[in-house]
């Protein structure tokens, strides 16, 4: 590479040389044995000329798909990187879909559980309210029996009350009926035997005397039954 300047400045030459050769065959001279020298030169010269060209045409388009593979892997870098880009925004975009679509679910476990708890508490509390409701017709059922039991025992005692009283003035009728018919069958015997015993002796006397004693006898006796009639009430009513 370090002689190829020399080399142009020879091929420059022999053109220049090529042209003189040239413009005399056109000028109709005669060209010389040397001329005809420097024309087989300067031929070989241009073949020179062309072949070096054709190597410089040659190794620009050596360089030239080298710089379109250069070209075509930048390019590629570059789509690589911008695919791998949009693969690490999509990765990012279906994680954060992926947390979304969790924090959704966890938000709706969580309020499934809550309503569950909720539900759970309002079939307690209504179990609870339906027992209390038993409970509470059971204590009122239990009340009115007891309150009817009372009533019952209470129609009862004043029904057999009533009844002993009754029965308590049927005996007392009774016996009074019978003190009185056994107090006027005294009466009648006393008479009988005051008229007997004593006769007309003293009359009158004797006689209001006897009738005396029948009184007296005749309320003490009432005044027993009375007693007698007074307890037996008093015993029926307790």
């Amino acid at each position: 590479m370090g002689h190829r300047p020399m080399r142009r400045e020879q091929l420059h030459g022999r053109r220049k040389q090529s042209r003189g050769v040239r413009e005399d065959r056109a000028a109709g001279s005669e060209p010389s044995s040397s001329s005809s020298r420097l024309t087989l030169s300067d031929v070989g010269e241009d073949r020179a000329v062309a072949s070096e060209k054709t190597e410089q045409r040659g190794r620009s388009g050596a360089r030239r798909p080298r710089d379109l593979s250069d070209v075509g892997e930048e390019e590629q870098q570059r789509l690589g990187l911008a695919k791998a880009q949009n693969l690490r925004y999509e990765d990012e975009l279906a994680r954060k879909r992926l947390q979304t679509d969790h924090e959704a679910q966890r938000r709706h476990n969580v309020e499934l559980v809550k309503m569950q708890e909720e539900s759970s508490i309002q079939k307690e509390q209504a179990r609870i309210a339906t027992e209390e409701q038993i409970q509470a017709q059971q204590r009122q059922t239990e009340k009115e029996r007891a309150e009817l039991v009372r009533e019952t025992i209470r129609v009862k005692a004043i029904a057999d009350a009533e009844g002993r009283t009754h029965e308590a003035k049927l005996t007392e009728k009774q016996n009074r009926r019978m003190l009185l018919d056994k107090i006027n069958g005294e009466r009648e015997k006393w008479l009988a035997a005051i008229n007997t015993t004593f006769g007309h002796i003293e009359g009158m006397k004797l006689l209001s005397i006897a009738l005396l004693i029948l009184i007296m006898t005749v309320g003490g006796v009432t005044t027993l039954a009375a007693g007698v009639y007074t307890t037996l009430t008093y015993c029926c009513v307790d």
